[in-house]
């Protein structure tokens, strides 16, 4: 049986930057508090791909839910996104289709937070919508 200081050895955790593990928690022991995200609660970090940041929990995962989430392939989710048409039963302008595949490019690339902007009259809700659709 490894002894605690054999386990937690850099070279356990993985050879030239991959990881052997898929998720990592971090706690300072306080809880939760959403004015002080980055000082507080659990921290989260998805290490399967390199482009996850970490980002804050206010509750710990289920083994569900960690299992629901170990299941994800996002690699093949952006793949079929991209091969994904344009078809909602109302068109696109072009430029709503360009804010549609920024967004999911933005979300391919790790970021969780992202902003639309758009002049008034131009479709927002629309693209939305579809954009809602095309993630579904």
């Amino acid at each position: 049986m490894p002894s605690p200081e054999t386990v937690l050895h850099a070279d356990n955790w993985g050879t030239d930057g991959a990881y052997r593990i898929p998720f990592a928690f971090s706690s300072n022991g306080r809880p939760f508090l959403r004015q002080l995200s980055t000082k507080s609660g659990i921290w989260f970090g998805d290490l399967r791909r390199s482009e996850n940041l970490g980002h804050p929990l206010d509750g710990w995962y289920t083994p569900e839910g960690l299992t629901a989430l170990l299941k994800r392939d996002e690699d093949r989710a952006h793949e079929q996104l991209d091969h994904e048409p344009f078809i909602y039963g109302f068109s696109l302008r072009p430029y709503q289709q360009s804010a549609i595949q920024a967004a999911e490019a933005a979300i391919a690339g790790g970021q969780r937070a992202m902003l639309l902007a758009m002049a008034t009259g131009t479709g927002k809700t629309k693209t939305c919508v579809a954009l809602i659709y095309r993630l579904l």
